[in-house]
């Protein structure tokens, strides 16, 4: 017989009473007074002991063999080659021994920065036999003997061992409970803890990148050395980044640009700054005999933007030269940087942004651009749980199900007189306030049985509930009839009905029936509707970007015959019509959305208070999306989207601002037009760059506003200039030279009278423009290369559209980065590293366009091939779901390096994303460390990863789901995502599709599909982008 034993309150208290903390297993902090039978040799430069004999466990944990150590660092950082055993605290025992440390080495409020061990390696131990526990003073096994032993931190870093027998002594001393003999055993015996610690004193610091390996000065930037207190006598770092530190010395940063580019901080925790690092004295009455902490540094200039310079560095390719040093974006530094994991939230942030503008006074600015502006798009008034269901859209009638539930019954259905049907559900069937969501079942025809099903759950309708009255909801075209098509007589409508309450768990009907009325029913009052802050924007400071490969149907028609010239061809796609729609090529999207307003403050010395909200998701209602599995309550029906985007203030925001003025704004008013221009827009004191006033309080982040586009486009006429004109020269020229070397480019014969203030600034600024439409811009192709170059635990990359971002037909040109490969290099000079990629299973070209889309489809998986090439096991791929029989899009581009780095905006994962469609990013991080991380870009993968795999961080009970906890840290969050995938995605997510089986498409060309812009257009990409931009 089976005796279950069931844990009760009475039960667990007898248990600690009878047996202390060994009730608790594995959990308990159990530690040993003593590791061997004699002293060990310890290598102060390897940061390793060796026992002559077999040593014993320092503590309670499971030991494992692993075939590879690679999850562990050597000293400088590298990953642990070879085999070898691992001895580890059980996370809940490793959580307390953290709090411990925290509590007796920290004063109150401040981070604990002494590196706390979790996991003794055993270096060459092999066996094969299952995990096994071992109790603090057990003999290891025999092969321990002489084996090097070194002790790892949470993330996998090196600890100084010395510094780990010091902590573990003092604990012990300090907590006696903590000590399995009892005071048994003696401590400063041979061999013994208190022993141990006495091999070496002092203190020993270690200097690290953010990505943990040692720190040295890169390509003739910001170095760091130890000082003596107040900047005196220096000494240089040792090897690993290791130095010793005495009372009142501190760590601090060295060379030109030091306070400018490099910050510091603790490892264990607070925000690096650019003052020196002194090591916090412990608590009075506390005494370590060794102590080992690590800083972190980084040079922001190349953590952030990559290699800028001429010749590569440490392995990271030099970038093509073609934009001047002075013109390169700046990285902006005290700044804030809030990261917006899904749609509402960037919605809601956007409209906090541009709420700015209420009563800003005189001076204020205010830009938009989007692919698109749909009206009534509605928002919240902040980002958080106000922003999403139950609370959003107001009011919150916490009403749930009552007991049972009846299949509805006296479902209507009536024609609206267009190709839409009007479903009305009866008075009080919905609590009040509920999301009512009407999914239209459609047919569709496959070429071939294969995973693509026949019926699709489409967008359909939605409705908020309200008591006493019938539900209408306006179901758009549910037969997917093109216009001209007949209506169904008679008319059936099939549909699934889903009812998300405010309260309690929602319900679906599915495969209901409804005979659709002759009509017309008049269409409902749109209950979503409310609160969008664009709308009293006037157009003239916006811009679009239709285009109708990406679904949006274009609003200017392309001239017949063939253009003279590429800058021809750029000005045949834009109209200088409000909103305005920029130059580009066929094809060519330019995927930002950007809101951005700056106010005069306080706050600034200077210039204007910015505030932008970047995002790869469109103005439109289909961002207002999340909580998929729960048919995305309290939105409008749309497509199931995740459209993350990021906040950003000062300086940074204003770099958005410019970007974004270029867009709204031609250079020069052109014939027939009534707008400045942008060159008068921005001469005034209001677009001079801010300073941050003496009182204001900077933010924790750094950035920097990356912009990518294909050449020709931005002013075409430039690109037509030789390159040794004065605008592409080195010496000086005049404000007026410049007006009159513009004009002439454009063809408008006279310069026009402008008068302004800053004519310095904005000589730059037109340099700029000049070698960006010449040469194109890829701002993120070399952030990206440096942050996939010095990776060492996770990628994360969610994108939507993924593919090499290179394909040379001879020697590459020095932009003919192939960021696929780089990742797959990494990967075999580092085995632990680990990837996920997220992807739309659909991509984001529009269904009509099916040879783009076979044609993306076979690129993606040429893309993750070279990925799995370097290592199958350590790449995860995925398609996300919505709604049960529906799939997801992504809209956003984000992707996060090893929790301390992050890009996210427009720039797909493809060649036309780094090359040719037009997009901005930022890459940043918060300076803020938690846990070794940055506390912000750790936080906003977890909430990404979450958001895709519909992951609650709280139970039905309202405790810390165990998805939740999972996704907490890289390792353990691709664990979870293979898992997930090795059980077939369990409906929340599917394995990288291969596309439909049939042969009936015949794929776009490569380079059609996904262009090369930095030399502007082929003749071929001419002739089919334009036939494409025809078609619809």
């Amino acid at each position: 017989m089976v005796t279950v034993f069931t844990l009760t309150p009475a039960g667990a208290a007898q248990a600690l009473k009878d047996h202390g903390l060994d009730a608790l297993g594995l959990t308990a902090l159990r530690l040993g007074p003593r590791w061997g039978g004699a002293n060990p040799a310890f290598d102060a430069a390897a940061l390793t002991l060796a026992f002559a004999g077999a040593p014993k466990a320092p503590w309670r944990g499971i030991l494992e063999y692993l075939d590879s150590l690679a999850a562990f660092r050597a000293a400088d950082g590298a990953p642990l080659s070879g085999a070898g055993a691992a001895l580890r605290l059980h996370p809940q025992a490793a959580a307390r021994l953290e709090t411990l440390a925290a509590g007796r080495y920290a004063a109150p409020g401040q981070p604990q920065v002494r590196a706390v061990p979790h996991t003794l390696i055993v270096r060459g131990l092999t066996d094969n036999v299952s995990p096994h526990s071992y109790d603090p003073g057990d003999d290891l096994p025999a092969g321990a003997a002489g084996a090097a032993l070194s002790f790892h931190d949470a993330r996998g870093l090196i600890v100084d061992p010395v510094a780990v027998a010091a902590m573990l002594d003092d604990l012990q001393t300090a907590f006696p409970a903590l000590d399995i003999s009892a005071g048994a055993v003696s401590p400063a015996a041979a061999g013994g803890v208190r022993s141990i610690a006495g091999l070496a004193g002092g203190v020993l610091a270690q200097v690290v990148t953010l990505h943990g390996r040692a720190f040295s000065a890169v390509g003739g930037g910001p170095g760091v050395e130890r000082q003596a207190s107040g900047g005196g006598s220096s000494t240089a770092l040792g090897a690993a980044g290791l130095v010793a530190m005495s009372a009142g010395q501190q760590l601090a940063g060295m060379g030109a640009g030091a306070a400018a580019r490099l910050r510091l901080g603790w490892a264990g925790g607070g925000t690096m700054s650019a003052g020196p690092l002194t090591v916090p004295n412990l608590p009075a009455g506390v005494t370590l005999a060794r102590q080992f902490v690590r800083a972190f540094a980084v040079d922001l200039d190349w953590h952030l933007r990559g290699n800028r310079t001429a010749s590569a560095v440490n392995g990271i390719p030099a970038d093509d030269q073609k934009i001047p040093a002075d013109l390169q974006p700046q990285v902006r530094d005290g700044v804030t940087v809030d990261y917006l994991a899904d749609g509402p939230d960037m919605l809601a942030a956007a409209s906090q942004t541009a709420g700015r503008m209420m009563g800003a006074g005189a001076g204020a600015l205010m830009f938009a651009v989007s692919p698109t502006f749909e009206p009534g798009v509605g928002t919240a008034a902040a980002p958080g749980a106000g922003a999403h269901w139950p609370a959003f859209p107001g009011p919150n009638t916490n009403a749930g199900f009552g007991a049972g539930m009846a299949p509805p019954a006296g479902v209507t259905a009536a024609w609206s007189g267009t190709n839409d049907v009007v479903v009305a559900i009866p008075a009080d069937f919905a609590p009040s306030g509920a999301t009512v969501r009407v999914f239209a079942q459609r047919f569709q025809l496959i070429q071939a049985i294969g995973e693509e099903l026949s019926f699709l759950r489409a967008d359909g309708g939605a409705a908020i509930a309200a008591a006493g009255s019938p539900v209408q909801v306006l179901v758009r075209n549910p037969f997917g009839l093109k216009p001209g098509d007949p209506l169904p007589s008679p008319g059936t409508l099939v549909y699934d009905l889903v009812i998300a309450p405010r309260t309690g768990r929602r319900r679906m009907w599915a495969a209901q029936r409804a005979v659709i009325a002759a009509g017309p029913a008049a269409a409902p009052a749109d209950p979503f509707a409310a609160g969008d802050p664009l709308a009293a924007w006037p157009d003239n400071i916006k811009s679009i970007c239709p285009v109708p490969l990406f679904g949006l149907p274009r609003t200017v028609t392309p001239p017949g015959g063939s253009p003279a010239t590429a800058a021809d061809l750029a000005r045949a796609l834009m109209s200088e019509t409000q909103p305005r729609q920029g130059p580009r090529m066929p094809t060519m999207a330019r995927f930002d959305a950007i809101v951005v307003t700056g106010v005069p403050s306080a706050n600034v010395s200077a210039g204007l208070d910015w505030d932008a909200v970047l995002s790869g998701g469109r103005w439109a209602r289909e961002s207002r999306s999340a909580d998929h599995a729960n048919a995305n309550p309290g939105n409008p029906a749309g497509p199931d989207t995740h459209a993350p985007g990021v906040r950003v203030t000062g300086a940074l925001a204003y770099d958005l601002a410019q970007h974004a003025l270029r867009r709204v704004q031609p250079i020069f008013p052109l014939p027939g037009d009534s707008t400045p221009g942008w060159i008068a827009m921005s001469g005034g004191n209001n677009f001079n760059p801010p300073a941050a006033a003496p009182a204001a309080t900077p933010g924790s982040s750094s950035g920097v506003a990356l912009e990518t586009v294909c050449a020709v486009c931005e002013t075409p006429e430039l690109s037509l200039l030789p390159d040794d004109n004065p605008l592409g020269s080195s010496s000086p020229i005049t404000f007026q030279n410049l007006l009159n070397q513009l004009a002439a480019a454009l063809g408008l014969g006279s310069a026009p009278s402008i008068t302004i203030s800053n004519e310095d600034r904005l000589i730059n600024a037109v340099r700029r423009e000049f070698f960006v439409s010449k040469h194109g811009n890829r701002d993120s192709l070399w952030a990206l290369t440096r942050a996939i170059g010095e990776a060492d635990e996770l990628i994360y990359i969610e994108t939507a559209g993924f593919a090499r971002t290179a394909r040379p037909s001879g020697p590459p040109a020095a932009y003919e980065i192939d960021l696929a490969q780089k990742i797959a290099d990494r990967m075999a000079v580092n085995p632990n590293l680990k990837v996920i990629v997220c992807l739309p299973r659909e991509t984001d070209f529009a269904p009509a366009y099916a040879p783009f889309v076979r044609r993306a489809i076979a690129q993606r998986k040429d893309a993750v091939d070279i990925l799995q090439s370097a290592g199958a096991a350590r790449v995860a791929v995925f398609h996300p779901r919505g709604f049960p029989g529906r799939w997801a899009q992504l809209r956003t581009t984000t992707v996060i390096v090893d929790d301390v780095w992050c890009l996210s905006g427009a720039t797909h994962f493809r060649r036309r994303g780094m090359t040719f469609d037009g997009s901005m990013a930022v890459a940043s991080f918060d300076r803020d460390i938690a846990g070794g991380y940055s506390r912000k870009v750790s936080a906003f993968r977890r909430q990404l990863m979450a958001a895709k795999l519909q992951v609650s961080p709280t139970d039905a009970a309202g405790l810390p789901a165990s998805e939740w906890l999972r996704l907490q840290s890289p390792a353990a969050a691709f664990d979870l995502i293979s898992d997930l995938l090795m059980q077939g995605g369990l409906s929340r997510l599917a394995p990288l599709w291969l596309g439909p089986t049939d042969a009936s498409v015949i794929p776009q060309s490569e380079d059609v599909a996904d262009p090369n812009g930095a030399t502007g257009a082929s003749g071929l990409l001419t002739l089919a982008g334009l036939l494409s931009e025809s078609s619809t």
